[in-house]
């Protein structure tokens, strides 16, 4: 089944929140997905483990969700992308922001 709008399924366990991502995020659908974090956030989440692999599209605007989310939970929790889909790691490469990755490799390529 072809995902053409972005779907995230959130499921919180506080302090950790695990999020699974599919299909196309950009402008008209990170609204929702930052409406699924905000509410985890409120319930006590503070460790995001994000599962991107299924993400067949993503704009600056994604990478924008994530970065927000990364500072408001600055030195109180952690973003992680546990799986990441082509297009995400192109976006996150291109906007050097592989640090969001959870694998070693593209930490290190992040850090140069």
């Amino acid at each position: 089944m072809d995902h053409l709008f972005g779907v995230a399924d959130v499921r919180i366990n506080p302090p950790r929140a695990e999020v699974r991502a599919v299909g196309e995020f950009d402008i008209a659908t990170t609204p929702t997905l930052t409406t699924e974090l905000d509410d985890a956030i409120a319930a006590g989440c503070r460790d995001f483990h994000l599962d991107l692999a299924e993400v067949t599209f993503c704009d600056a605007s994604t990478i924008g969700v994530l970065v927000k989310l990364q500072r408001v939970l600055l030195g109180e929790g952690s973003v992680e992308i546990g799986a990441a889909s082509p297009a995400v790691r192109r976006l996150l490469d291109l906007v050097r922001r592989a640090d969001l990755l959870g694998d070693p490799l593209s930490r290190a390529a992040a850090a140069r």
